[in-house]
Formats: C-alpha cells, sequence, structure tokens
C-alpha cells in the first residue's frame, strides 16, 4: 500500500512540473510572437537609445473622393495652389495630418535639435504646426485661420516659395520623396 501512494505521489508531481512547464513554454512562445509583434511595429533610436518610435510607414496617397461637380475638392484646392507640385503637397498632406485641417502637432526642442514633444511635454513646445500641411508658427495655440483650408494652403504655399520642401520634416527625412 505504501509503495502504490508513492508512485501516485511521483505521478503527481511529475504531472504538477509537466503542466507548469508546459505553461513555461507557452509564456515564452506568446511572449516571442508579441515581441516579433512590436519589433516589427517600433524601432530603436540609435541616438537616444531609451528612445522608442513607431517605425516610419511608407506614405501611400489615398485620393478623396471627388465631390459633386458644384463644389471644388481638396485636390482640385490643392491644385489651384500647388499647381505642378500639387500631388506631391497631397503627399506630404496625408504624412503630416492624415489631410485633416483640424490637426496640430506640438515641436521641443531636445539635445540641440527641434522635434515633435514627447507625450506630456507639450507645454515646453517652443513652436506648434497647424492645420491641413502642419504649417509651423512660434508659440503654443495656432491661430483659427490656421485651421480654415485655403488660408493653411496659402501659408504653406509662401513658405514653400521661402524655403522649398525643405520646411516639411517628411520631406526632409525622406518619408515622402519631395520633388
Amino acid at each position: 500500500m505504501k509503495l502504490h501512494k508513492t508512485k501516485i505521489k511521483k505521478t503527481t508531481i511529475y504531472i504538477g512540473y509537466s503542466l507548469t512547464i508546459g505553461f513555461i513554454l507557452l509564456l515564452l512562445i506568446k511572449g516571442t510572437l508579441d515581441f516579433a509583434k512590436w519589433h516589427s511595429e517600433y524601432s530603436f533610436n540609435i541616438q537616444n537609445i531609451f528612445r522608442i518610435e513607431p517605425r516610419p510607414q511608407p506614405v501611400t496617397y489615398h485620393p478623396v473622393k471627388e465631390a459633386e461637380a458644384k463644389e471644388p475638392t481638396i485636390e482640385d484646392r490643392v491644385q489651384e495652389v500647388f499647381g505642378k507640385h500639387a500631388e506631391t503637397f497631397l503627399k506630404i498632406a496625408h504624412a503630416e495630418s492624415g489631410q485633416n485641417s483640424g490637426n496640430k502637432g506640438y515641436n521641443c526642442i531636445y539635445n540641440g535639435e527641434s522635434m515633435a514633444c514627447k507625450k506630456g511635454d507639450e507645454a515646453k513646445a517652443w513652436s506648434v504646426d497647424c492645420g491641413f500641411l502642419q504649417v509651423n508658427v512660434q508659440g503654443k495655440v495656432c491661430p483659427a485661420e490656421m485651421y480654415e483650408l485655403d488660408y493653411n494652403l496659402q501659408a504653406g504655399k509662401g513658405k514653400f516659395d521661402r524655403q522649398g520642401y525643405n520646411a516639411w520634416t517628411v520631406c526632409k527625412r525622406r518619408i515622402v520623396i519631395c520633388k
């Protein structure tokens, strides 16, 4: 009888260890798969090893559906202002604001370089990017007219005439091929 209880006890321990090891293996496999998914979406910034950013995704342009014939489309309005550069500016707007006239981005200075503020650092911003083309304005507030598409396009055209494509980070970093 004692031998039988010992066998049962050993078998129970063996099953317990097997289940524990199986559970640990499942956790390791899940962790590896989660890491692989995370790694495909994020990258380490070599200059600052502690800064983790989303991987830049190639910008694909999805034209906005045409409105009724009476009302000009966004593409028509961009074409009217930028002429032969219109297609590039639609790509810039898509990358900068998602072609959303209501977007606002904050710029901070880190290690002597101006870049998008980290979450929670908006109060430290020296400038903001406003509207459809994310036109840069010093201070922390976008003027209300910057959220109006036509005004924003004109402000962007003025900036383009003075600075060229280098006024937009997505061009400088070659997220959008600007030509």
